[in-house]
């Protein structure tokens, strides 16, 4: 799993409620877009992916479309406190999930548990 976020908490957060969830899952995570891009050859196997919306760079919905190129089976998520509908549609559109924050164990659970 790769999560994708800024904030230090957020990541915390996550890798906690995926821990909760799998704890057999393998947790790496990038605090920007560009360290997520970096790190995409170097994962094999990922399976799930949380993108936070608004980061420095490269935002979440164009770094969701990087990562489904090179890991077109992973499930992605992106994650953010902006609940607006248009963005909600733009990322199903895209054929991601929408979980908003703050994050819990039960709405990681779909992404995680597959």
């Amino acid at each position: 799993m790769l999560i994708i976020d800024d904030s230090r908490l957020a990541r915390m957060m996550i890798r906690s409620a995926a821990s909760q969830l799998r704890p057999e899952l393998e947790i790496t995570d990038a605090e920007t877009g560009d360290q997520a891009v970096e790190m995409l050859d170097r994962l094999t196997d990922l399976v799930a992916c949380t993108i936070d919306h608004n980061m420095p760079g490269i935002k979440g919905l164009e770094l969701a479309a990087v990562i489904r190129a090179r890991h077109p089976a992973a499930r992605l998520a992106l994650v953010t406190a902006n609940i607006q509908d248009a963005l909600r549609r733009r990322t199903e559109d895209a054929g991601l999930m929408f979980i908003d924050k703050p994050i819990t164990r039960d709405k990681l659970a779909d992404l995680i548990l597959g």
